[in-house]
């Protein structure tokens, strides 16, 4: 399953120049906290692979990067964690659609199924939209 067109795989110039404002925040003079690097790496991932199996896992494990502090109870603080952050930028997810994210997560992680045979994950599966608000939030 790809959310991408195939018709053009390649940015313009004026992409390109559109994507130099968007990453204008990055510092020139300094690291990133790895934290930070992490989280953009896996965001950056994300938005360059082709398939949904792929930019989902980029995708958890951008929010994993940044707002996971230790190893145990890392789903749970995946769904507090984006939850919290999810009502402050007001996008509508549950505790049930971050978890049912996070299980998704894991699946694909550890090669339990594949999006490929979910069709009811994508024929109106709430939590898809988090990836359309990470997309298209400005």
């Amino acid at each position: 399953m790809s959310l991408i067109d195939a018709r053009r795989d390649w940015l313009s110039a004026k992409d390109g120049q559109t994507l130099l404002k968007l990453i204008s925040w990055l510092p020139k003079d300094k690291k990133m906290h790895d934290r930070i690097h992490h989280a953009h790496w896996n965001h950056e991932s994300a938005l360059r692979s082709y398939y949904l199996d792929v930019k989902w896992t980029f995708v958890v494990s951008a929010f994993e990067a940044l707002l996971n502090t230790r190893d145990q109870y890392v789903a749970l603080q995946f769904r507090e964690r984006v939850g919290q952050l999810a009502k402050h930028f007001n996008v509508g997810l549950t505790e049930a659609e971050l978890k049912a994210a996070y299980n998704l997560r894991s699946q694909l992680v550890h090669a339990q199924n594949f999006l490929f045979g979910l069709d009811n994950v994508l024929a109106g599966w709430p939590t898809f939209r988090v990836l359309v608000c990470l997309r298209h939030h400005k």
